[in-house]
């Protein structure tokens, strides 16, 4: 089971897999440089070679980057997008170096722009940045967003047409977010409901373009497009949900993170931890 939480990189990236191991982490994400700026210092030679063997030593099988949230694709501001398209790049770039096999985003906000052509425009920005980023294979997986505002990707016919847009299929994939997913409209709280919303997925999008999951529950319910995570088993989602999809043979091996909130050190992810691994079935922990 690939199951962990996001983790800093605070003091070095190095140092995230230290604290991923503490937390008996086998899944970590983590930011690339720091989220709210578009740039940073470059990654050291010694900080990739500590990373890379920590890494090695640690009990951490996947690790996976969320993108700086300045990014947007769908921005109708031409230097936004340009912005964003260089930080992009060089994410990537910085993926690249630490073997990071993909960096998940929001699609991003089209600011009143028609939503086909900031869904277009999305894609042709990830042609982009794929095409300058040639030589590397990292990936980039589209979340599925809450719909708050005027952002972009919280219908699945949306992730898909952003992801039909794209040249390079193999670099292109989708983040499930479950606090989003519900937030945004589907349901996924008993197991009709559940077995429904995977089913429209697959048949909108394919369910194999799912390559991770973040595992937040929800302070806000169903349909109400608003962003608030809460721990899980305490909101809207319901434990019954995490349920269902900690035993859902199609999505064992792919790495599933917290993203919930940050209390009293690291208690709160030990505590949502430890939840999510008590609700695996007996027969799969065996």
């Amino acid at each position: 089971m690939l199951l962990g939480t996001h983790v800093s990189i605070a003091g070095g990236v190095n140092k995230a897999i230290e604290r991923g191991d503490a937390l008996k982490c086998t899944a970590v994400q983590i930011f690339l440089k720091n989220n709210i700026q578009w740039e940073g210092p470059p990654i050291s030679r010694t900080q990739q070679i500590r990373y890379l063997s920590n890494l090695k030593h640690s009990s951490i099988q996947c690790v996976f980057a969320h993108g700086c949230y300045l990014v947007n694709l769908c921005s109708p501001d031409d230097n936004i997008l340009k912005l964003s398209i260089t930080e992009l790049v060089d994410e990537v770039r910085r993926a690249e170096l630490l073997r990071i096999p993909f960096i998940v985003i929001h699609p991003g906000a089209h600011g009143g722009m028609e939503i086909d052509s900031a869904v277009s425009q999305c894609s042709h920005a990830l042609n982009t940045v794929f095409y300058r980023t040639r030589s590397c294979k990292t990936g980039i997986l589209v979340e599925t967003t809450s719909g708050q505002g005027s952002s972009v990707g919280w219908r699945f016919e949306q992730l898909a047409e952003i992801i039909n847009g794209i040249k390079d299929q193999k670099r292109i994939g989708v983040c499930v977010d479950t606090c989003h997913l519900l937030t945004s409209g589907y349901d996924i709280r008993g197991r009709t409901t559940y077995r429904n919303t995977f089913r429209e997925f697959d048949t909108v999008v394919g369910i194999k373009k799912i390559r991770a999951f973040h595992l937040n529950d929800s302070k806000t319910p169903l349909g109400s497009r608003r962003d608030r995570h809460a721990h899980i088993g305490e909101g809207y989602v319901g434990r019954e949900a995490f349920r269902l999809l900690m035993n859902d043979e199609r999505f064992i091996a792919l790495p599933k993170v917290l993203e919930t909130p940050k209390e009293n050190g690291t208690e709160a992810d030990r505590r949502n931890l430890k939840v999510l691994r008590n609700l695996v079935s007996k027969r799969r922990r065996s």
